[in-house]
């Protein structure tokens, strides 16, 4: 399998991520494949690709699509340099992170062998900086509810 992609920043929420994306998004050796993209459908596909039915995901498929969209924006060719896919999204669910193994496969699958970069943040005012998200989406539980809640608060209850 020829190389898509090089790099994948997996997350966490409220790690600087968007920082992170915004820097290397216009840093001239890096191609943003993810949240701050080289072009938009990368975006798109990239958002698919988190939230796809696990029973509906396809590997094969993703690798074409992402192939398919190399081939039409000359990455590879035109642009050359590092291939990186930065979605904080991409670790799973900020409160639990539900998802993470599903994404790791595959992400493994998709891809390959790529190196992962994970950035975290100290726990207290991580914690902070998402009750503080959270309530500025609407939410309304008190932060102990939160957190000690046995699932995960619903789209709607995050404010997306």
């Amino acid at each position: 399998m020829d190389r898509l992609v090089d790099v994948v920043h997996i997350g966490y929420p409220k790690t600087g991520t968007t920082t992170f994306q915004l820097t290397f998004s216009s840093h001239r050796d890096v191609i943003s494949l993810g949240k701050q993209p080289l072009h938009l459908d990368y975006r798109l596909l990239v958002d698919e690709f988190i939230g796809c039915d696990p029973f509906q995901f396809s590997a094969e498929e993703y690798r074409q699509r992402f192939a398919q969209l190399h081939e039409r924006h000359g990455v590879g060719t035109r642009h050359q340099g590092i291939r990186l896919i930065s979605h904080e999204l991409l670790c799973g669910d900020v409160f639990g992170g539900w998802r993470a193994f599903i994404l790791l496969d595959r992400i493994r699958e998709t891809f390959g062998e790529v190196k992962i970069l994970l950035t975290i943040r100290e726990q207290k005012s991580m914690l902070e900086s998402v009750y503080r998200q959270y309530v500025k989406g609407g939410g309304a539980l008190h932060i102990r509810e939160l957190l000690y809640k046995r699932r995960s608060p619903s789209v709607d209850e995050w404010g997306n």
